[in-house]
């Protein structure tokens, strides 16, 4: 059964992330265990490469925050590039490992908003 749990960005969490599993509350923690790695004044965490939805959450949120605070696009096309590039860092490819079968284990879709246009780029990933 697939489930889609929505972080609403609501200032409270500040992710702005869907996922699909495991639980929201748990891709948090995750967050927070990266970020108290950090502060113990480690540089060399490795940007994890799996396709585990927990390992794409965190690779998304890296990607992210890595934009946010050095590389702020200056035009709608440089942000939407960068918002395609991000999604292109965790899209999981059909029957990538750890397959299940070949209706749920992959991304389905992605979409970015340019809020400022008015205009959404959606791709289908069957």
């Amino acid at each position: 059964q697939m489930a889609v749990h929505l972080d609403l960005n609501d200032a409270e969490t500040g992710f702005g992330i869907l996922t699909n599993a495991p639980t929201f509350e748990w891709q948090v923690e995750t967050i927070k265990h990266y970020h108290w790695k950090l502060e113990r004044g480690n540089p060399a965490i490795a940007i994890p490469g799996g396709f585990y939805p927990d390992d794409r959450f965190l690779r998304l949120h890296i990607l992210r925050s890595a934009i946010e605070e050095r590389r702020q696009p200056t035009t709608s096309r440089q942000a939407v590039t960068l918002a395609i590039s991000v999604l292109n860092s965790v899209a999981v490819p059909p029957g990538s490992p750890p397959a299940v079968d070949s209706e749920f284990d992959h991304t389905k879709w992605q979409w970015v908003r340019d809020h400022k246009n008015r205009r959404v780029y959606y791709r289908a990933c069957n």
